[in-house]
């Protein structure tokens, strides 16, 4: 019969693989930047803008929106350009912005967050200012409150803690067996 003599390692990896597992199965969704889902793709004047989210639902107080900008004309990305976005609300016309997106982390999704303060449907403007010329649109957002956990924040918590355990344990005396003596 064999015998795991330290199945500590043993669980470790079992629980990692648990965590990422779901990760790394894919939904067949499209998504326009990292995993924002892109909402909608319009042809205005000179360009072609795809409005992107993240999560994938706008929710209520933080919602990552990320806007592809193209030239209509040759499918190219435009880098260099002045994006600004604002929403109106559903009710009493409250509103939020305008924010500028700026795009330092990957230079053709031009990036902000849009901190909505209810559900509803919420009307958000795009505004594109570039040598193209100056162009706005408008996308309905659908905002449901938000509820779902972070996973990624509670997968790399998991991940320290465990991280964390597999290192104090190492160092812990009783783990350390010296030569067998014999009795």
């Amino acid at each position: 019969m064999y015998l795991i003599k330290h199945p500590f390692p043993l669980i470790i990896f079992l629980i990692i693989t648990l965590i990422v597992t779901p990760f790394v199965i894919t939904t067949g969704q499209a998504y326009a930047n990292g995993r924002a889902a892109l909402l909608v793709s319009q042809e205005k004047g000179p360009y072609k803008i795809d409005v992107s989210v993240l999560p994938s639902q706008p929710v209520v107080n933080n919602t990552h929106v990320s806007v592809l900008l193209m030239s209509k004309l040759d499918d190219t990305p435009i880098i260099d350009a002045e994006v600004t976005v604002s929403a109106t609300g559903p009710q009493n016309g409250v509103s939020i912005g305008p924010y500028q997106a700026v795009n330092d982390l990957v230079p053709q999704f031009f990036e902000t967050t849009l901190p909505f303060s209810t559900q509803g449907l919420w009307n958000v403007q795009i505004t594109v200012s570039s040598d193209l010329g100056e162009e706005s649109i408008s996308v309905l957002f659908d905002v449901a409150l938000g509820g779902g956990m972070n996973w990624i924040m509670v997968s790399a918590v998991v991940v320290a803690i465990l991280a964390a355990g597999i290192f104090i344990w190492d160092k812990l005396p009783l783990n350390k067996r010296g030569p067998k003596t014999k009795r």
